[in-house]
């Protein structure tokens, strides 16, 4: 198992690449559109008196968008806030065993978040926005998408753990 798994992370290597890449491209992409919605609604606003009601949607349809893929970027990178100084100060096979529950625990509360959106989706199909009249559901594809990848980041990090291609360490995984 261990073999197989040493085999597999230079695929694993090129997943985090390419989706943190993706990633940052989607954040710039959506808040460039954030801010464009915004800044022409204010032209209208000085040049003609009048402005638009639809850029509220789209701005908070973006932002949603950058702070899910935000917080992805934070899995990918490992930047979970964290109480380092206990775990520094037990022994070494205390704090192996921490490192252990905290990353299972990590992984299974993005699981939970998942099934969580998935109902969500199915009980919200109906709706639609108010202005726009888009699916309402479109305001929970950042959190659906943004969660998977989490959870592909972290059985990443599981998988490279147990293989060990690398060590817990603050840089690696998350601590108490």
């Amino acid at each position: 198992m261990r073999n197989f798994l040493l085999r597999l992370d230079p695929w694993f290597k090129r997943y985090l690449r390419f989706s943190s890449y993706a990633i940052e491209w989607l954040c710039i992409a959506m808040f460039i559109l954030m801010l464009v919605s915004y800044v022409w609604n204010i032209f209208l606003r000085v040049a003609f008196n009048k402005g638009t009601t639809w850029h509220q949607e789209i701005s908070v349809l973006a932002a949603m968008w950058v702070y899910f893929a935000a917080y992805s970027l934070v899995s990918k990178e490992n930047s979970y806030v964290r109480v380092e100084f206990i775990v520094d100060r037990l022994p070494v096979l205390a704090s192996k065993l921490i490192n252990w529950m905290v990353q299972f625990g990590v992984f299974a509360f993005h699981i939970i978040m998942l099934t969580m959106i998935l109902t969500t989706f199915r009980a919200i199909s109906i709706l639609r926005t108010y202005l726009l009249e888009w699916p309402e559901y479109l305001y929970y594809l950042p959190l659906l998408v943004g969660t998977i990848d989490i959870i592909l980041t972290e059985i990443i990090r599981l998988a490279r753990l147990v293989s060990g291609a690398v060590k817990f360490s603050t840089e690696t995984a998350p601590t108490v």
